[in-house]
């Protein structure tokens, strides 16, 4: 517990393929709790005395094999062999009674039926299943979240860049052509249409624009036209002349 006296790297397979978690107090019981030497080692009891209850709990299935393959290796018997309780001192004894061993059935049944669904319970089984096999505890919450910001990110890439391509690639629109004058051929016109243009040409824009759009309906302009004739111009700068009272008294008594 003090990293005092590690055997994680003593060269025994069963210390090495269990050095991921604090197992000692399962196979060799004592005090786990307590941070003095001899107080952490009361209790102590043989290897493989109990192994139903040392071992039980993760390797249900293959327990007595397992169990064979260690009690070769330190030569004793598994379950009765090697000795058991604790001398004073803390050291187990050889010449302690075995612990009995309980109904194998009950605790391979409760062992089996142990569900983890707590966050913060560790669960060995899968952490020595990860290291005697090599494997890896696969995040599938943080595969998925991996797969949409790529999928978000090509998407989006790929729909900027073809986007792009499509705007820079559009025909531009062809402006619409102007509408061109038709050339007058002046010979054809009476001589007396030719001697006005002369005229025509001294007007002002507004002047031309209000004779274009007198002149769309030719009957309506020539009677216009004819009327606007037999007025007096100097009637009309009289006219022009008046404030906007007397303009508008001239214009009720033209009505009446």
């Amino acid at each position: 517990m003090q990293a005092q006296d590690p055997v994680n790297n003593d060269g025994t397979g069963w210390h090495q393929s269990h050095a991921f978690g604090d197992f000692c107090e399962f196979c060799h019981a004592g005090n786990v709790q307590a941070t003095d030497k001899d107080a952490a080692h009361t209790g102590m009891v043989a290897t493989l005395a109990d192994v139903q209850a040392s071992c039980g709990s993760c390797h249900a299935q293959d327990l007595e094999a397992r169990a064979q393959v260690y009690a070769a290796a330190l030569g004793v018997d598994f379950g009765k062999g090697g000795g058991g309780g604790a001398t004073d001192g803390g050291q187990p004894s050889g010449d302690a009674a075995p612990t009995p061993q309980p109904e194998s059935s009950d605790t391979s049944t409760s062992s089996s039926s142990v569900v983890v669904n707590e966050p913060d319970v560790i669960d060995y089984n899968a952490r020595y299943e990860q290291t005697t096999s090599g494997g890896l505890n696969v995040n599938w919450g943080d595969v998925i979240v991996g797969v949409l910001i790529v999928g978000v990110g090509v998407g989006g890439g790929g729909f900027v860049y073809w986007n792009e391509r499509r705007l820079r690639g559009a025909t531009p629109a062809k402006p619409a052509p102007k509408a061109t004058a038709v050339p007058v051929n002046v010979p054809a016109y009476p001589p007396e249409v030719v001697a006005l243009m002369p005229q025509i040409a001294q007007l002002n824009p507004r002047g031309l624009y209000a004779l274009k759009r007198l002149l769309e309906d030719p009957e309506d302009a020539s009677e216009l036209l004819h009327s606007l004739s037999r007025l007096d111009p100097e009637w009309v700068r009289r006219i022009r002349s008046l404030d906007r009272d007397a303009r508008a008294l001239l214009m009720g008594l033209a009505g009446d």
